[in-house]
């Protein structure tokens, strides 16, 4: 049951029909706080308007499901272009290693199908220092693969080397949408 005061309103729903909540208003105008919580793979929406120059907050949590999530694609010997994602997607991080004596160049193309290494232009290099390990996290997601996701892994940082990597030296847990 909602609860309402003069400058607070509250309201839980538990199942899922819509719960519509307008007309929210605070005596406190510096402080109005707004929060919103999903617990199911639905959108989850929450807006806000402020009158005045005091601070306004707003928080949203979106609990993690089983399903509608980030896929992986895995290669424990990246030595050659493989193709990660045939269609359109974005990269929102990666794990990847180099087990080499010398740095290696991990490639990302914008293609549906076979790269052409030393002819097609990657989309960007990612450095690998030799015996490290590397991860990365966008939370938004890198844009730019408009056709697919390709990778490489390369000995040379030019964007013509066609040298692989050497065996099993170079791999990667690409995670994309």
């Amino acid at each position: 049951m909602p609860q309402i005061t003069d400058t607070m309103f509250q309201a839980v729903q538990d199942d899922g029909a819509r719960l519509r909540v307008s007309s929210v208003a605070s005596a406190d105008a510096a402080n109005f706080v707004v929060s919103s919580k999903s617990s199911d793979a639905g959108l989850l929406r929450t807006s806000a308007i402020q009158g005045d120059a005091a601070n306004l907050r707003i928080s949203a949590v979106q609990f993690p499901t089983t399903t509608g999530g980030l896929t992986i694609f895995r290669n424990l010997n990246l030595s050659s272009s493989v193709a990660a994602k045939a269609t359109a997607g974005a990269i929102y991080g990666w794990n990847l290693w180099n087990h080499d004596n010398v740095p290696q160049y991990v490639k990302f193309f914008n293609t549906s199908g076979a790269i052409n290494v030393g002819t097609d232009v990657p989309v960007m290099t990612v450095y690998c220092p030799l015996s490290s390990v590397q991860n990365a996290v966008f939370d938004m997601g890198l844009v730019g693969f408009t056709n697919g996701i390709g990778i490489a892994a390369l000995s040379g940082h030019p964007d013509d080397n066609t040298a692989p990597s050497p065996a099993s030296a170079v791999g990667i847990n690409l995670f994309y949408k």
